[in-house]
């Protein structure tokens, strides 16, 4: 009789309660990556459970996310054994429903954006190798293992079943509930297209691998600007693995830091961008240059910013900015101090960093020079160069310690092309009144006028010191070299050069 009591008021229970429905799994997840300092970071993870979730949902304490990096292999086919990453948990940020598949703002939708820490140990996506000297790139891709678990029960929002008549089932997510990855995604570098620029006319180096950004939705007769950056040495062209496959490796100078992607996620307007890969960097020709200044790969770079324009009518060419770092910038001053008007005035303005005006200063050191005898040669080689056909309004950023390419390179062209500065024996820039216009523990900014266009010049030296501070500057990297890591963040950098307008001049 108990028996027949306790089944009858189950039954009453079942009539009068919502029904229970658990929803069944496995649910995907997307691996989003963002391009940091140092490459692609998996920065956020987002779930597709298939139906709306309720937006007040509090679900940082929700899920757990373990990752594992497994050892990838360099392009010549080696096992690199210390990208490997061992099993540990990601640092979740914040969580929070979406009506997007991207991280954004919390929003009532069928997704979940888990937003982690970029500095974990194991939330690297791409691989930074040597193999040797060039600075490849290398997709973890499966070898990325993300484990996801649900550590407590969640709703689904129950549709109502007639206007005035809210739903009766209870529909639930289960703490244990399966996981399954279905793919990665690098946020704004999946936005690029990869082309190869052709000139076989050329005696040496015919071809140029490229990365391009056209804006969407790009308006009839808008008029938008166009930046080129030119990476450094480090992310050149593998031709000695790739000889015959010119774009094997061409996403490299997009992923391997933000001198790419800085000015669509910072500039606040939409923008072309192109950033072109160097294709033989170590071949000189006959007056011995070699990377970007090479007269083969300085022709190919001119003909694709050409050829650029010519196939993107909604590019301004009066906002056709140039940008480079270390030999990108080697290769940039080349072109600003070119005899040729056509080229020394082609950009509106252009953004220097840790270059010098020539490269023979860097790489013709002589056996047995001091320090002080290098500072000497220096500063004398970069006063004796010509800088009467330099234009454009520039910003030079260098850090005071940089053991690459020394902060003279920045220094004497700032004080050469104002007059406006002076060079101590000891190589420390002595600015006239009123130029030195910030004078702070991590940035001293110099700002004054071209002597010979009357165009702005202005630099920003980095106390990088010792390094103690890196953190402070916004650099992950401690190494005085690696200073576009702040460049690249410096929100007044980015504003300044996408105010410039060649017409105004």
């Amino acid at each position: 009789m108990r028996f027949f009591r306790t089944l009858l008021l189950a039954f009453v229970c079942l009539a009068t309660s919502p029904l229970l429905r658990a929803q069944a799994g496995p649910y995907p997840f997307t691996l989003v990556s963002e391009v940091r300092e140092a490459g692609p970071r998996v920065t956020a993870l987002v779930i597709d459970f298939g139906r709306d979730l309720p937006i007040n949902w509090k679900l940082a304490s929700a899920f757990r996310v373990n990752a594992e990096l497994l050892p990838v292999k360099s392009y010549a086919g080696d096992v690199i054994a210390n990208s490997a990453s061992p099993r540990a948990p990601r640092t979740i940020r914040r969580a929070y429903t979406s009506a997007q598949p991207r991280p954004g703002s919390a929003d009532q939708g069928r997704y979940v954006v888990i937003e982690m820490e970029a500095d974990d140990a194991n939330a690297g996506s791409w691989y930074a190798g040597f193999n040797p000297g060039i600075r490849q790139m290398i997709p973890y891709g499966d070898q990325m293992k993300y484990e996801v678990q649900l550590l407590h029960d969640l709703n689904f929002n129950t549709p109502n079943l007639k206007p005035n008549q809210p739903g009766a089932e209870v529909s639930t997510i289960k703490s244990g509930a399966a996981f399954r990855t279905a793919g990665a995604t690098i946020a704004t570098a999946d936005d690029f297209v990869q082309g190869l620029h052709e000139m076989p006319a050329n005696p040496s180096i015919r071809f140029l691998a490229y990365n391009f950004h056209k804006p969407a939705h790009v308006t009839a007769g808008a008029k938008l600007p166009l930046v080129i950056f030119l990476h450094g040495s480090g992310q050149s062209h593998d031709y000695q693995h790739f000889a015959t496959q010119p774009m094997a490796d061409v996403r490299s100078p997009l992923l391997a830091n933000q001198g790419g992607v800085t000015w669509i996620e910072r500039s606040g307007e939409k923008a072309f961008v192109l950033v072109p890969q160097a294709p033989a960097r170590d071949t000189r020709d006959a007056a011995g240059e070699s990377g970007w200044r090479s007269a083969d790969t300085q022709k190919l770079l001119l003909s694709l910013i050409d050829k650029t324009l010519a196939e993107n009518p909604n590019i301004d060419t009066n906002r056709l900015y140039l940008t480079g770092l270390s030999m990108g910038a080697l290769g940039s001053w080349l072109m600003l101090a070119s005899s040729d008007e056509a080229v020394s005035r082609k950009f509106a303005a252009a953004v220097l960093i840790a270059g010098a005006p020539r490269m023979d200063v860097l790489s013709n050191r002589p056996a047995n020079e001091t320090p002080a005898q290098m500072q000497t040669r220096w500063i004398s080689a970069l006063q004796a160069h010509d800088y009467s056909k330099v234009a454009v309004p520039l910003w030079l950023t260098h850090a005071n310690t940089d053991p690459v390419v020394n902060s003279l390179g920045a220094r004497v062209p700032f004080a050469a092309l104002t007059g406006q500065a002076s060079l101590s024996p000891a190589g420390e820039l002595l600015p006239m009144g009123g130029v030195l216009r910030r004078d702070g523990p991590l940035v001293r900014q110099y700002v004054g006028k071209n002597r010979h266009s009357g165009q702005e010049v202005r630099y920003s030296e980095y106390q990088f010191d010792t390094g103690e501070r890196f953190l402070e500057l916004g650099m992950a990297t401690r190494h005085a070299h690696f200073s576009w890591e702040t460049t690249f963040k410096d929100q007044r950098v980015i504003d300044w050069l996408f105010r410039q307008v060649r017409t105004a001049r």
